[in-house]
This record gives C-alpha cells, structure tokens and sequence, in this order.
C-alpha cells in the first residue's frame, strides 16, 4: 500500500481537518470549564500590632494578631461561609484529614457570610495569635481553612508563624 500525500483525496484531508478542531475544541472546553468558578488564594499576615488600639507600643511582646486576607482570582462570585485554623500533628493525619484540633473565630467578628465578586478581596479583623497558635504553628502543621460555597472543599494554606523581625528604633 503506497500512502503519500498525493493519494490523499480531498475529502479525507477535510476529514482529518475536522477530527483535529473538533479534538481541539473538546481540549479548550475541558480546559476553560476547569478553570471556570471561583480561585482564592489565601494568606496570612503573622505577628501583627493591633490595629486601631490607642496607646500601645510596639514592642515585640504586642505583636500578638493574625489577619487572613483572602484572594478572588477566579472568574465569578463566591459566599464566604467560614474560617477555620486546624492543627495536624504529622503529614500523615493531615493525608488522613484527621485533625486534632480545629477553631472558630466566631463568625460574628469575622462578618460571615461574605459575598466576594471575582477580583475582590477580603480581609479578617485581627485574630489573637496566642502561644498555644504559635507552638502549633511550630511543631506540627496549622492550617487556614476557608469555606465558600462555589466548592465543597476549602480553600486551604499552611500557616507559619516566625519570630518577629526586631523593632527598628
């Protein structure tokens, strides 16, 4: 069977034509549909002086705040509906999704539900970062979790607390 270009009938050449776009299009679409929604990112502002408390001075022992700001770079809109910091001790109960512990700031304090357009941001008020955080922060793998209600899986980052850079005086 001799197969060279010239054999080729205009017909079979249309055909191939087509199957190609055609696979093409299939690509796109599967591409753009799981891009498509709602893309947070998260990230955590450690070791923060209080924000709007008259009087106090910065020293190392006021920075003691934690503020998550949240990052819409998708393409539509999402609700908000929860923060959560959950420790793990160890990769593996993470895998597992065992936690050992998980808190709530109350949702009062963080203005939940939120509605975030695409493009828009929004930022927690500050969280006490006590020395409970800390030490979890540092021994094992604390997490910032975000619910929203465009995914049943949360937005989700590690949070790592380091010591405060010194005052400059």
């Amino acid at each position: 069977m001799n197969t060279s270009l010239s054999n080729i009938s205009a017909t079979d050449m249309a055909a191939w034509i087509g199957v190609i776009t055609g696979v093409g299009a299939l690509l796109w679409n599967i591409y753009t549909w799981w891009h498509s929604g709602p893309r947070l990112k998260l990230e955590a502002l450690p070791n923060l002086f209080p924000g709007g408390v008259p009087n106090v001075a910065p020293t190392k022992e006021n920075r003691c705040f934690l503020q998550i700001r949240v990052y819409n770079r998708g393409d539509r809109k999402t609700t908000l509906t929860r923060l959560a910091l959950t420790f793990y001790p160890s990769l593996w109960r993470k895998w597992r999704g065992d936690s050992a512990w998980e808190i709530d700031p109350p949702a009062q304090a963080l203005l939940l539900p939120y509605d975030l357009d695409a493009g828009g941001q929004w930022t927690s008020v500050q969280i006490r970062q006590t020395e409970d955080l800390v030490r979890k922060a540092r021994t094992g793998y604390l997490f910032v979790r975000v619910f929203h209600g465009a995914r049943k899986k949360p937005a989700s980052r590690r949070l790592l607390i380091p010591d405060p850079e010194p005052l400059q005086e």
